[in-house]
């Protein structure tokens, strides 16, 4: 049933940005512009889809590793599910940072620099760190 919702939501979007080049056709409450376009998947030569579908499996991993760790402190190290979460907390804090930081540096730095940066540190990185230790 979701698959074809999702199909149905894909053809109406089709229908309504076809609709909306069309300057001939009248508009109507049924042809609003459309929640999104679909040739918005092209742009760049199908780059923006290729990104799109990195990030969409990244946090689908993400979201499935953390699902792990709290059956793992749970369950494994039997651990209740307070300290589950002061142990996962940290999590949080340093996804704003980061999203801080990147929005204030994305316009002046250049992104492989970002991403090297990032590569090293994770590299480098020893089991002392707090977040290895928690655990």
């Amino acid at each position: 049933m979701g698959v074809l919702l999702i199909i149905s939501f894909l053809c109406w979007q089709y229908y309504l940005e076809k609709r909306q080049q069309d300057l001939s056709q009248p508009r109507t409450v049924w042809t609003a512009p459309p929640l999104m376009k679909l040739s918005m998947w092209g742009r760049a030569r199908g780059r923006f889809t290729v990104m799109q579908f990195i990030a969409c499996m990244n946090w689908a991993a993400f979201t499935c590793w953390l699902v792990w760790v709290q059956l793992y402190y749970q369950d494994y190290l039997g651990l209740t599910p307070i300290l589950t979460m002061i142990r996962v907390l940290p999590i949080t804090f340093v996804g704003i940072a980061a999203n801080v930081i990147i929005a204030v540096i994305i316009g002046r730095v250049d992104v492989q620099y970002i991403v090297c940066a990032c590569a090293l540190f994770y590299a480098f990185a020893t089991r002392n760190l707090t977040s290895y230790n928690s655990g």
